[in-house]
């Protein structure tokens, strides 16, 4: 086996368990566990030790599998009894949030970018629709 293979799998592994020592470690401490992989990748990263990655197509399929991943993971563990005391401000904020959010973004895009109405519209179709329901 090649050795630049040996080195990738090593810091993989290394990585992955660095991972979830950080994880055990945060929930003891109380730490957010995404501020813990943000320092993570910090340290690891260019700014740290140097880690180079180029990649940016297998960047995006990585982090698509893994929103995928996410996704199921939070709909299959979610129990119906946590759900329904905030069924009603959910889907208030799953439609007229999202519709607002469009609003504002399209009228920013058109006001301040320049753009026509319906790029403006558009456009805050795809931006705007996530921030609503991220909240």
């Amino acid at each position: 086996m090649d050795e630049s293979v040996n080195l990738i799998l090593l810091v993989c592994c290394v990585l992955l368990l660095v991972s979830v020592v950080a994880v055990r470690l945060s929930y003891r401490t109380g730490l957010p566990v995404l501020l813990v992989y943000l320092a993570i990748g910090l340290v690891v990263g260019e700014a740290g030790l140097g880690l180079e990655f180029q990649d940016y197509g297998l960047t995006a399929d990585l982090g698509l599998i893994a929103l995928a991943i996410i996704l199921a993971e939070g709909g299959l563990t979610t129990r119906w009894s946590v759900m329904r005391p905030v069924l009603g401000q959910s889907l208030v904020l799953a439609t007229v949030g999202v519709a607002v959010s469009v609003g504002v973004v399209a009228a920013g895009a058109h006001l301040l970018l320049g753009f026509d109405w319906r790029t403006s519209v558009i456009l805050a179709a795809v931006i705007g629709s996530t921030d609503a329901s991220a909240v």
